[in-house]
């Protein structure tokens, strides 16, 4: 049990939870339905892995001095071992594609989330955003909203050359903002306002970039994944590890970071509150995550 690590629990956590659910509800007929392909959610994981351990192999490979088979074995299972609990997660994730998570709560609440945003702000704010509709604003955009699946990654895996407590520390941030999505996806699900309600808008979206990025991702993405927004949280997550990591990273990231935090509006995939709820789970994220691995420390002495 010492060698359990916080990731490695809260996986089995949320695993043996799905278990009892499809088991007590019989859905795995549910669970094989899903559509669309899910190994796009992997990818910042599984290649950035691949990377390090192929990295390894080459250095042995070359006959680095002290590389033997022997160390080569155990680095190469180290590297496995600090990146799979997150591969696992995004697993669990994929179930989203499915009409698993429909049995809980079947209504959609996109009404309720564009009555919060006129409540608040008189209007969600991507109707009024029409007015900045460019064709080059929206491909800039459009590739900041995509980078959201690569930046965790690229921050991720410079953090594993650095300090591996860190990389540790934001991945596992990462992990408990997905969880935290998932129950807001479950709980609040809906669809978006430029699904739900196109005909508020009056402007169409196009650019160069927009169409090739954005409806590869529209059939990549899963459903009712709206409240809260996880493009906010994990951009906002990786964006406190940037500036940790160093200036130079973050005056880089800094900008597409805050582009796809405008994009989440622009693009109308969020409404405002759905914004407004992903900062908070970043900053629940960043501290429980410090907080875990600091009484894992305490535990393992």
């Amino acid at each position: 049990m010492r060698d359990l690590r916080v990731e490695d629990l809260l996986c089995l956590l949320v695993a043996a939870l799905l278990l009892v659910y499809i088991s007590a509800t019989g859905s795995w007929q549910l669970l094989r339905g899903g559509s669309g392909s899910n190994l796009w959610l992997v990818s910042f994981i599984a290649l950035p892995m691949s990377i390090i351990i192929f990295l390894a192999s080459l250095r042995y490979a070359l006959g680095s001095e002290g590389t033997s088979i022997g160390r080569w074995s155990n680095e190469v299972t180290t590297i496995a071992r600090d990146w799979l609990p997150f591969l696992l997660f995004l697993l669990f994730y994929g179930t989203f594609y499915s009409a698993l998570w429909q049995t809980i709560q079947p209504h959609i609440f996109d009404g309720e989330l564009l009555a919060i945003d006129r409540r608040l702000f008189g209007e969600t704010p991507s109707i009024w955003m029409q007015s900045w509709i460019s064709d080059w604003l929206t491909s800039f955009l459009s590739l900041c909203y995509f980078l959201h699946l690569i930046l965790p990654a690229v921050v991720a895996g410079l953090w594993y050359r650095r300090d591996v407590r860190v990389f540790r520390e934001l991945l596992l941030a990462i992990l408990i903002c997905g969880a935290l999505g998932m129950i807001g996806y479950l709980i609040v699900p809906a669809v978006g306002p430029g699904v739900a309600f196109p005909q508020m808008y009056t402007k169409a979206l196009s650019g160069t970039l927009y169409h090739p990025i954005i409806d590869w991702m529209d059939r990549a993405r899963a459903p009712r994944d709206v409240f809260p927004s996880l493009h906010i949280a994990i951009a906002a997550i990786v964006m406190w590890y940037s500036a940790r990591y160093s200036r130079p990273l973050l005056i880089i990231v800094a900008p597409l970071i805050i582009g796809n935090w405008i994009s989440t509006i622009y693009l109308r995939y969020h409404y405002a509150v759905d914004d407004v709820a992903g900062f908070a789970v970043a900053a629940i994220s960043i501290l429980l995550a410090h907080a875990a691995l600091k009484l894992e420390s305490r535990y393992a002495t």
